[in-house]
């Protein structure tokens, strides 16, 4: 059993040294065949490159062929043959290359693949013999293990392959040997075809600078250097760090021979180089790079604008669309900055300009103020003092700063001067003996106010020297109201006044800026004066003389008047059938009567007017008594009635008939209007007999209160020289200025009571005014009163 094993292994390793070789001579056959191909073109890669003399992009497309073929002639022809020798693919079995054996020799047929068979199946025999089946292997393997199984090997196929490996071969040895200067020059090129086989360069190229640092947006220049012979072309190639690849273009030399390129604001990193070309390959230089160097740059700008506290004003943001500033004096401006970079040091750059005009930057009186820093966020404040533009100036770590700053406008305002007027008095003025003075001031500020102040001061006064100095006043109001009217009642008896003493006074008013201080405004300067009692009374007698002197010119006015109309009168009763035209020629005069006895009644009204201010004076200052104040008051109303509402409408229609040309109305009008008239004159004569009576009565009034408060002053001088010390000269002095002046006005006094005296003999029936003089006199005239008079003479006189 073992010799048959043996016998069947024989055979098995026979039939698979055939198959070996067969797939080894079909790699053979299809590696020659793709070296063939390779070769042949290689040699044409090489004959058509010793023609051309191509640069290192052409060898490379040759050396890229010549590979591309081999590629695909080993895949094609060789790399299948490959698959079988590893049994991966189309490697024939056993049973198949017996069947192929077997059917190149005609007595053999299937008999190898029969015998193959029957070991198998001895060992399992299925039904049948195992020893029959030995036999027949047996019977078998004598005639076929001496046959020559090789003979299925296909060999013309490799003659073939080797044909067409060795001639191209043969081709480009041999040609590369007999032309070794251009074809074997060529072949060398091809298979070093990274290498440049150009002639010697004559030039060469630099660029400059080669390495560089400059800030974003500044202008970089780029020079080209040629040593050498110039090419015909040169390019430039930049490469910004966020491109992936160069953008080259053409440089032209400039007037000097000189290729220069300037880029003029430079946004990013870059890299650049020059190059030329030589035989279609690129003479570059070396890679130049510049470097952007960020500048410090605002990148916004925030902060509020804070007014004093005294303007009540709510505060103002500040952003970088809205940084000019306006605002009153004092304000402060606060900042926050956030700039683009950590910042070393900042500054808020304060200057004026020279005119409005000056848009080239030029500063005079600059002044920085350094800010806060905390990395890239800026902080600061600027008070506001003048009017001019700021800037903001930063710099960074390597000292560069920002380019180009924002000017910001600074409009300061001034607090301006309050203002204050006076609407009275407005004129210097004269007081009654109440010693009150109404004020009324108005005022006006922008912000509002700190005090007002009255300041006076004596100028004349009969018992004392005039003050050097003003004294001041200070008078409530509402401080915060902007635009006001302050009434004050100032009362000079607090201060003194006497008789005719003089005082000047002013008011004065100050803002509330507590930046650059309060701000002062001043009215006019306004006269003050207290007349004496005889001052008033004499002013009195003028104008009650001046009245009556007026009341009797209107009454000759009015006879005058009178006259007129009854001429008017007469003429009005002649003949009607006169014709019209010269019935009414005096149309004329009737007008002019009109005119005068309305100009009769202004003049009366203003006589009215007269006496009715003496009136209140005299009643101010404590002149009149009240039943002599009664007389004047029914003295008032006989005056209004003589401008009756019937005289009235007495010249109304009396206008009326003149308008309408109506004879019978004017002649009717006319003899009403005479009636009225007497009535005028007599109202007038009644006025002037009763003013008359009353300026008696008034007289005595008036002497009567002086000799009182004459009598008041004598007790409180004689008082004030009990107590007054005898060392003080000046105090002195004044005392016997008032003691002389006293004694003076009991004089003046005791002759007007004289004069009255007179005055009073057209009056007999005035009794009760005469009691009153006397009384009066008797009080002037009292032992106890000169006694007083006498006694503070002599005190002041000792002193």
């Amino acid at each position: 059993m073992q010799n048959y094993d043996i016998s069947f292994n024989k055979l098995i390793d026979k039939i698979k040294s055939t198959r070996r070789k067969e797939n080894l001579l079909l790699f053979i056959n299809g590696f020659l065949l793709s070296l063939g191909i390779s070769i042949s073109v290689l040699f044409i890669s090489v004959v058509i490159e010793s023609i051309v003399f191509g640069d290192i992009a052409i060898r490379t497309i040759f050396a890229g062929l010549i590979f591309i073929s081999f590629v695909i002639g080993f895949g094609i022809f060789a790399f299948p043959s490959l698959m079988r020798i590893m049994n991966l693919r189309n490697n024939p079995t056993i049973n198949e290359m017996a069947l192929r054996i077997g059917k190149f020799y005609p007595d053999m047929q299937d008999n190898l693949g029969n015998a193959l068979q029957l070991i198998p199946l001895s060992k399992n025999p299925k039904g049948m013999s195992s020893s029959l089946a030995l036999a027949a292997f047996e019977e078998y393997y004598k005639n076929i293990h001496q046959k020559d199984f090789d003979v299925v090997i296909e060999k013309d196929d490799f003659k073939r392959n080797f044909l067409i490996f060795i001639i191209p071969f043969l081709l480009l040895i041999g040609g590369t040997t007999l032309f070794r200067t251009s074809l074997g020059d060529s072949l060398n090129r091809i298979i070093n075809f990274r290498q440049s086989f150009l002639p010697p360069i004559p030039f060469s190229i630099e660029i400059t600078p080669l390495k560089s640092e400059i800030v974003r947006d500044s202008k970089f220049r780029i020079e080209i250097i040629i040593r050498g012979t110039n090419p015909s072309k040169v390019w430039l190639s930049t490469k910004e760090s966020i491109q992936k690849e160069f953008d080259s273009f053409e440089i032209k030399a400039n007037s000097e021979g000189k290729y220069i390129y300037e880029i003029p604001s430079v946004k990013s990193s870059m890299e650049f180089f020059a190059y030329s070309e030589w035989y279609n390959e690129k003479v570059p230089s070396k890679i130049g790079v510049v470097k952007v160097i960020e500048k410090p740059i605002i990148k916004s700008i925030s902060g509020r604008l804070v007014f004093p506290s005294y303007a009540d004003i709510a505060p103002k943001y500040i952003d970088e669309r809205n940084a000019d500033i306006t605002a009153l004096v004092g304000s402060k401006a606060i900042f926050e900055l956030l700039s683009n970079k950590k910042i070393k040091k900042a500054n808020l750059v304060f200057f004026n300009k020279r005119t409005e005009l000056d848009t080239n930057l030029s500063k005079s009186d600059t002044v920085r103020y350094p800010l806060t820093i905390s990395n890239n966020r800026i902080s600061g404040e600027l008070t506001i003092r003048k009017t001019g533009v700021y800037y903001f100036e930063l710099y960074d770590e390597d000292n560069y700063t920002n380019d180009n700053p924002i000017n910001y406008t600074i409009i300061a305002q001034s607090d301006n001067y309050p203002e204050i007027s006076l609407i009275e008095p407005s004129n210097d003025i004269e007081i009654n003996s109440n010693g009150l003075l109404s004020i009324r001031a108005k005022l006006s500020d922008d912000y509002g106010f700190s005090y007002l102040k009255l300041y006076y001061r004596m100028t004349e006064s009969p018992y004392a020297a005039p003050d050097e100095k003003y004294t001041q006043i200070n008078i409530l109001f509402n401080k915060n109201e902007l635009s006001q009217e302050v009434p004050y009642v100032w009362d000079l008896n607090k201060i003194g006044i006497m008789p005719d003493d003089k005082y000047e006074f002013y008011l004065e008013v100050a803002d509330n800026d507590i930046v650059s201080g309060p701000k002062v405004a001043k009215t006019q300067i306004i006269a003050v004066r207290l007349p004496s009692l005889r001052e008033i009374q004499k002013d009195a007698d003028v104008a009650q003389e001046k009245v009556q002197q007026d009341l009797e010119k209107i009454m000759k006015e009015a006879l005058d008047l009178k006259k007129d109309i009854d001429e008017l009168n007469r003429e009005t009763l002649k003949d009607k059938n006169i014709k019209k035209e010269e019935n009414w020629q005096d149309k004329k005069k009737a007008e002019d009567i009109a005119k005068k006895q309305q100009e009769l009644k202004e003049k009366l009204s203003d006589v009215q007017k007269k006496l009715e201010e003496t009136t209140k004076n005299l009643q101010e200052n404590n002149l009149l008594s009240q039943e002599t104040l009664e007389k004047y008051m029914e003295l008032q109303k006989l005056m209004k009635q003589v401008d009756s509402p019937e005289l009235r409408m007495m010249q109304q229609k009396m206008q009326d008939a003149l308008k309408n040309m109506n004879q019978d109305e004017l002649q009717k009008a006319m003899e009403n209007f005479k009636f009225n008239e007497e009535q005028f004159r007599q109202s007038i004569e009644r006025t002037t007999q009763l003013l008359k009576k009353i300026q008696a009565e008034q007289k005595i009034d008036g002497l009567k209160n002086r000799a009182e408060q004459m009598a008041k002053q004598q007790d409180q001088l004689s008082e004030d020289t009990k107590k007054s010390n005898s060392n003080d000269k000046e105090s002195q002095e004044n005392l016997a200025k008032k003691q002389e002046k006293l004694q003076n006005e009991f004089k003046d006094l005791d002759n007007e009571f004289k004069d009255l005296e007179k005055f009073m003999e057209q009056f007999k029936e005035q009794d009760q005014a005469k009691d009153d003089m006397k009384q009066a006199k008797e009080a002037l005239n009292s032992e106890q009163t000169k006694s007083e008079m006498k006694n503070s003479h002599d005190n002041i006189k000792q002193g």
